[in-house]
């Protein structure tokens, strides 16, 4: 027999062994004890826990749009969020000029870990100057997704992570639709000890220069948050060119870069099913609004 023929009887015969780095297959001991994982780095699955609070709350997960970032976790199946911010003024910038919106976002759990979204900045008022006039529309609806990825491993400092995709339509006022416009982000949540929450995301955007070709920028937001009460947090937040839905009339493409924004806010939950929020800021540069406020409330179903 070959020596080859040798190894493969010897593998054969050997016991079987459980996968490396995986204790949940490795044999359990006669008193019941779990064997500890023997390697350094955690196991990296993209799988997620067992939902188990399925009530109708607002609180788990917490409105997207109170702050400029959005959470990676999603709704529960069957669960249904409204969240409306009616007074959304944003001033100013070197290419626009200030404007007033009605924005919603409607949130559907299709499964525990996918999430269907409508979103829209709704009616909008542009104040007019000396050479735009004033004028009211619609904004065009923008369908999106997100999905949850990974629970957070506090240990390591690895945050939760999800990923979202929306395409913005042309279904709108002419004035205020710009083709049709896809977006991408990479969602990120640490939680900081029990008081404290960094939630950050990273994205790309495309929009129409001309109508010629699509360009893509990059988007980046962040917010921290302190939990004041079981019912209160307050929060610093700030963005680089939009927020993670293209909620402001600050073009992110073709002629407003690095536009970059920062303001502070508070989310207030008086009750389990309600959820009001509010946040004033300003832009850090030319291409950035000057004002930035707004105010929002949420609802769960």
């Amino acid at each position: 027999m070959s020596i080859l023929g040798l190894l493969v009887v010897a593998l054969q015969l050997q016991p079987a062994q459980p996968l490396r780095g995986d204790p949940e297959l490795a044999p359990v001991p006669m008193d019941g004890t779990v064997p500890e994982d023997p390697y350094w780095f955690p196991r990296m699955r993209f799988r997620q826990v067992e939902v188990e609070d399925r009530r109708k709350t607002i609180r788990e997960p917490g409105p997207d749009t109170s702050d400029f970032p959005n959470s990676p976790y999603t709704l529960p199946a069957g669960r249904f969020y409204v969240e409306m911010t009616p007074f959304t003024w944003t001033g100013q910038t070197s290419g626009t000029t200030a404007a007033y919106n009605f924005q919603g976002l409607y949130r559907y759990g299709v499964t525990d870990y996918w999430e269907f979204r409508l979103y829209t900045q709704g009616l909008q008022v542009s104040m007019g100057n000396e050479e735009v006039p004033q004028f009211v529309g619609f904004n065009p609806v923008t369908f999106d997704m997100k999905i949850h990825l990974q629970e957070e491993i506090k240990e390591w400092f690895i945050p939760a992570l999800g990923l979202e995709a929306y395409i913005q339509t042309n279904f709108g006022s002419k004035e205020l639709s710009n083709g049709i416009q896809p977006g991408l982000s990479l969602l990120a949540n640490h939680s900081i000890g029990e008081k404290w929450n960094l939630n950050w995301n990273v994205g790309i955007v495309g929009g129409w220069t001309g109508d010629e070709y699509i360009t893509y920028t990059t988007t980046y937001q962040m917010s921290l948050s302190r939990e004041i009460t079981d019912n209160l947090s307050f929060f610093v937040h700030g963005y680089v060119n939009d927020a993670a839905l293209p909620q402001y009339v600050t073009p992110v493409s073709g002629g407003n870069p690095n536009a970059m924004v920062m303001g502070g806010g508070f989310l207030w939950t008086p009750l389990d099913r309600v959820a009001f929020w509010g946040q004033a800021g300003g832009g850090l540069n030319k291409p950035a609004p000057d004002t930035l406020f707004y105010l929002g409330t949420a609802f769960a179903f």
